[in-house]
């Protein structure tokens, strides 16, 4: 899909960041100076077949060039949800160093037996903001 086409003009903006961001950590490895740390989190919703995953690759592709991000994983907020814990251990496990994580789905927790009356994306970025930032996307 060619985001530069149909991606809102607030993501096109944001990977225009991006790039620049990638310009200046480029700027700062030619002075021996490293990589800056970066933690960023992206909620992106939107109906299905919209372009979520190609939009996680782009911001893959530049977080490659700014934090040295190594990989790109999918995971499913359903199988990861513990009816007991939440995201504990699960979210944690899935986070790794210079990684980016994708996780889909958080829209269908509901259909788990969520007990908890927020919604699966809330139960998500609940999840997230609980943990330690330890480098992980």
């Amino acid at each position: 899909m060619n985001l530069t086409k149909f991606a809102p003009d607030e993501f096109k903006e944001h990977l225009i960041v991006l790039d620049n961001k990638a310009k200046f950590v480029s700027a700062r490895v030619r002075c021996d100076l490293g990589f800056t740390t970066c933690h960023q989190h992206y909620v992106l919703i939107g109906n299905e077949g919209v372009g979520k995953s190609d939009a996680v690759e782009e911001i893959y592709q530049r977080m490659k060039c700014i934090a040295q991000i190594a990989n790109c994983e999918t995971h499913d907020a359903v199988s990861m949800f513990e009816t007991n814990e939440g995201f504990g251990t699960t979210l944690f496990e899935a986070c790794k160093d210079n990684t980016v994580i994708y996780i889909k789905n958080a829209e269908r927790l509901a259909m788990k037996g969520n007990a908890n009356p927020k919604s699966g994306i809330e139960e998500l970025c609940n999840a997230m903001s609980n943990m330690k930032n330890s480098g992980n996307m």
